[in-house]
């Protein structure tokens, strides 16, 4: 594992391309990359990872969408929703409030940005695929999952 950090750390040191560019189930574009997600949210490789970041233009920012392979290897249905809950963050300009090195870190100390997301993903594609989504990561002890699977099941 330490091998892999180290080559994530490079690899955002380096500023290093991601190359497998795809289409998703759900009209979203993005990469495909263990070592981006590894690099940008800490996952390995072994668990679903998906996040977002941006893009800065001269005239418009855009979204990128990552994932690594594991994620690939899930349901649709559980694919769509953490699709669904990434665009959440950038539809709710969550993104727009932090740089995307420190989107982890504030999302840690302000969850209420993982609600609203939660809440939008719900609206796209129902609680059964957010809570399936959700319920993979309270198996790898991830913080505050009871919580939003709680809000989840509450929501009309």
């Amino acid at each position: 594992m330490f091998e892999k950090v180290k080559e994530a750390i490079m690899w955002r040191a380096n500023g290093s391309q991601v190359s497998d560019y795809r289409h998703f189930e759900n009209g979203e574009s993005g990469y495909v990359s263990d070592i981006a997600v590894l690099a940008m949210l800490g996952i390995s490789e072994d668990i679903p990872g998906c996040g977002v970041t941006t893009i800065t233009y001269a005239d418009h920012q855009a979204a990128v969408y990552i994932v690594n392979n594991t994620f690939l290897k899930l349901p649709l249905d559980i694919q769509k929703a953490g699709l669904a809950h990434e665009e959440g963050h950038v539809s709710l300009n969550h993104l727009s409030k932090a740089r995307w090195y420190t989107t982890i870190l504030r999302f840690f100390h302000e969850p209420e940005y993982e609600y609203e997301a939660d809440a939008y993903a719900v609206k796209k594609v129902g609680k059964l695929p957010m809570i399936d989504l959700l319920n993979i990561y309270k198996e790898i002890n991830c913080r505050g999952i009871d919580k939003r699977i709680e809000r989840i099941r509450k929501m009309s």
